[in-house]
Order: C-alpha cells, then sequence, then structure tokens
C-alpha cells in the first residue's frame, strides 16, 4: 500500500500536471515564498509566507513539502492547518514539523485551486538552502534595473515579527563579498554579546552565476547606474524587506565600501530625501570619491552634488560615518580630506559626523575594521575617539595659513616641501595652482577671487580658506 503522504504528493503532481495542460493564463499567481521564521541556532524553519498578485480569500487542497532527493517530508491540509492572512496578498503557513527537519533544502507542492480558482497549483516554487551560517538568501527582481539581486539575510536569534517594537534594519553593499568575509557573522556576534541592540542585517548582492566585481560597476561606477541603483532601494528593495520583516522604516541604516562607498553619498545628499529621509545612518568606507562622470552632457561629481543638496538645506539629520587610511596611492585619501573639509565648512544641522582616518594603508584591508567600527557607533555601541575624527588632527604635513580669513592676501608654511599647491572650490573644481617645489614657505595672491569659502591643498593637505572683502 502506499504512503498516505506519498499518495497525496502523487495526487498534487496529477493536479498539477492537468492544470497546466490547460490553463493558459494564470490570473493570481505566488510571486514570493519566504522561509520567514528561521532560527540562527539550529536552521529550523517553522513558518512559510506566500506573497500572492492578489488578495487571497479561499484555502483549501494539499501543501507538500520534499526533501532535495524528492522524498516527501510532510504532507499539510491547508483547511486544517494554522494559516493566517486570509483575505489579503500575503497567506501565512504554521509547518512546525519541519522544526525537527534536518533537511538542508526542500521543495514545495500546492494542490491546483489551493487558493482560489485561479490558482493553478505548482510542482516547486522555490528551494531555499540552509546551512549552519549566520544568514539564509533570497532573491528579488528588479525592474528598474532590469536584472536580480540576492540578499544575504540575518536575523537576531530571537527574531519575532510579531514583535511591537519593529528591528531596525542594516542594509550592507556587495552582499556576496561581505558574506564571505564574514560581516554577516560579525552582525550576529555583536548582537549576541550586546554590542548592538537585535537587528535585521541584509547583504546586497548579485546572483551567484555573475562576476560581482564586474556587475557592480553597472550599479557604482557611472552616474547613471547609481541613480537606477538608488531607485531600486527606494522604490523596490526597501518595500519588499518592509513587508516581509518585521522591520523598522524609521531607523535604517546604508553600508558602502569602495565604489559602495562612492553610491553612499548619492542617497545622502539627494534633495528628493531632504523631507523625507530614507536612511538614518551611513558608513562610507574609504569612498572612491574621485570618480567622475557626466549627466545629460554636464560634468558632476560626488561635490557638485553634495552642493546642490546645500543649496537647497541647511540640515543634514543623519549619523555619517567616514573612513579612510594612509593608502599607498593617496588617491583616495586625497579625495576624502576634501570631502571632510567640506563637511567641516557646512556645519549641517543635525548632522552627526565622524571622520576615521587608519594607519592601515591597504584599500582591502580598511573594509572589515570600518565595518565593524560603523556599525557599532550607529547604535552608540563605540565612541570613535576625539583624535580619529576631523582633517585637522590627520594632515600629512603641518599647514599654516595666515591671515585666515583674508581680504586675498595669504601667506602658508609648512613643515616640509609645498610641492604643487591648488585653490578648489567647494564643488571641487581646480580654480588655480602654483609651483612651489622647494620651499616651505610661500605668499599668495587670492585678489582675483571672490569672497567665499575656498579649499587649499598643498602636498596631501588640504586647508579651508575664507575670503573676504
Amino acid at each position: 500500500m502506499l504512503n498516505k503522504r506519498l499518495f497525496h504528493a502523487l495526487l498534487i503532481l496529477s493536479f498539477f500536471y492537468a492544470e497546466c495542460a490547460f490553463s493558459q493564463v494564470w490570473d493570481n499567481k505566488i510571486i514570493e515564498l519566504h522561509p520567514h521564521n528561521y532560527s540562527l541556532n539550529n536552521s529550523n524553519l517553522d513558518e512559510l509566507r506566500l506573497i500572492f498578485k492578489n488578495p487571497v480569500d479561499t484555502v483549501t487542497g494539499f501543501l507538500t513539502i520534499f526533501s532535495e532527493e524528492g522524498a516527501v517530508i510532510h504532507t499539510y491540509s491547508l483547511e486544517t492547518s494554522e494559516i493566517s492572512g486570509k483575505g489579503s496578498d500575503t497567506i501565512r503557513i504554521s509547518i512546525p514539523e519541519m522544526a525537527a527537519s534536518k533537511e538542508s533544502s526542500f521543495s514545495v507542492a500546492i494542490s491546483p485551486g489551493a487558493f482560489g480558482k485561479d490558482y493553478p497549483g505548482m510542482k516547486r516554487v522555490e528551494e531555499w538552502n540552509f546551512s549552519k551560517t549566520s544568514y539564509h538568501r533570497e532573491h528579488i527582481k528588479s525592474e528598474i534595473v532590469k536584472d536580480s539581486f540576492q540578499l544575504f539575510i540575518t536575523l537576531p536569534d530571537n527574531y519575532n515579527p510579531q514583535r511591537e517594537k519593529p528591528y531596525p534594519v542594516v542594509y550592507a553593499l556587495d552582499g556576496n563579498s561581505g558574506a564571505y568575509v564574514g560581516h554577516n557573522n560579525t552582525a550576529l556576534r555583536f548582537m549576541r554579546e550586546e554590542k548592538i541592540p537585535e537587528i535585521i542585517f541584509i547583504g546586497v548582492g548579485y546572483p551567484d552565476k555573475y562576476n560581482a566585481d564586474l556587475v557592480r560597476l553597472r550599479d557604482f561606477n557611472s552616474f547613471e547606474g547609481i541613480l537606477n541603483f538608488n531607485y531600486f532601494l527606494k522604490k523596490e528593495l526597501l518595500p519588499y524587506c518592509d513587508k516581509v520583516f518585521n522591520a523598522d522604516e524609521n531607523n535604517r541604516s546604508l553600508i558602502g565600501f569602495s565604489l559602495g562607498g562612492l553610491f553612499g553619498v548619492f542617497p545622502l545628499f539627494n534633495t528628493e530625501e531632504i523631507a523625507d529621509r530614507t536612511f538614518k545612518n551611513f558608513s562610507l568606507s574609504d569612498p572612491t570619491l574621485f570618480v567622475a562622470d557626466t549627466i545629460n552632457g554636464v560634468p558632476r561629481t560626488v561635490f557638485t552634488f553634495e552642493q546642490a543638496y546645500f543649496n537647497k538645506s541647511k540640515e543634514l539629520p543623519v549619523k555619517l560615518f567616514m573612513g579612510t587610511g594612509n593608502d599607498i596611492y593617496k588617491t583616495n585619501l586625497y579625495y576624502c580630506n576634501k570631502f571632510d573639509s567640506v563637511m567641516n565648512c557646512r556645519n549641517y544641522k543635525g548632522l552627526d559626523y565622524v571622520y576615521h582616518i587608519s594607519d592601515i594603508g591597504n584599500h582591502v584591508g580598511l573594509r572589515t575594521p570600518h565595518f565593524e567600527l560603523s556599525l557599532q557607533w550607529f547604535f552608540d555601541g563605540v565612541e570613535i575617539p576625539k583624535n580619529q575624527s576631523g582633517t585637522t588632527e590627520f594632515s600629512l604635513e603641518k599647514l599654516k595659513i595666515s591671515p585666515n580669513p583674508s581680504s586675498g592676501i595669504i601667506t602658508i608654511e609648512s613643515e616640509t616641501d609645498l610641492k604643487q599647491i591648488a585653490l578648489y572650490s567647494l564643488t571641487g573644481e581646480k580654480l588655480k595652482g602654483w609651483n612651489r617645489s622647494g620651499i616651505k614657505r610661500a605668499v599668495l595672491d587670492l585678489y582675483s577671487f571672490d569672497p567665499g569659502i575656498y579649499l587649499l591643498q598643498a602636498g596631501n593637505n588640504l586647508s579651508k580658506i575664507v575670503l573676504i572683502d
């Protein structure tokens, strides 16, 4: 005699093939299936969440879960199982028997018509891989970017989807490499050690079949790609995560490294954010701020975007961590110093800002220390020492400017050779240059420039100059 569960499974599959033979249009499909209550201690699963295109009123038939080899793990009667969400587009199905399962992956079959006459049933919805790691993976398709993204999701050990107080969410770009170097593990460890509160940590990456290092150039290395990715975040990813998880929409953080740090500048200074902030906290780790591009034929840099924001608002109510290091190429250090000088000149209202320069001279080596430092700083778990914040403390060459403010003539003195000197606007435009190699003191005539705030660069040092009438 056939096993009862196997009989149900065969019945479901026969329904599935029969329905597919006659159904040309599926009016109501499951568009997402989520293993929701995922315990990070023992890799258990006790609830399925199904999201439909349209509200579901009918719940009947069977749901069968198969092992990776095709064996039946369990069959549930949808009429007697614990189900919530009827009448909405999100159905939750309690599957407590899965909590004792040691399966690393599974697939699902559902009876035709189980969720209404327009629902055809399916043999396989999705495969979910469960391993003894600190995260599980989900996928989301973007209509804006015209591509798919992979999410690396870490939940607290005692995650409660019905908790009255929703969880802060931290989004980290370059999720593939972040998971590889252990950022999901670090987030979980910090929660367990109570260095940070319970959070939802989501690494935003790419499907495994992609070369993530190449695809990220599309999203982070041109301003067209950056703007598209920003709209993907705001209009697709965040609403998706807010719906699936018990997420605090008013407490989101964004972490970006290198090109990901460059991307972070744009939601930070997006003029659309003035009235309603998407992210509360930002971490820009060794960002490639030197990237320049054009939009509609007009040159754009991070400094032009910041200037456009400043022209409209003198408030920036966020926590901003920016870090760099004594990189042997000096390029990132130079532009980060310039950015820091701009931020110190602006005095944005509501901004909690820290600039950290590490002794690490390797670009890649900065990623994890900055991640750990900023993640704790977001939630007041650590205080950045004052001698690790601010351009003045980290000038590579001591530079004295007098008088400052000035009406036009300034004297600059350095402990080392001045070399090349350049004057910049706050948007990063080079206005004039001087060659002063071999000397440590120089007098500059700035009478031809309008009153305002400028940046003076001598060697690797950037300083603010104020010109007055």
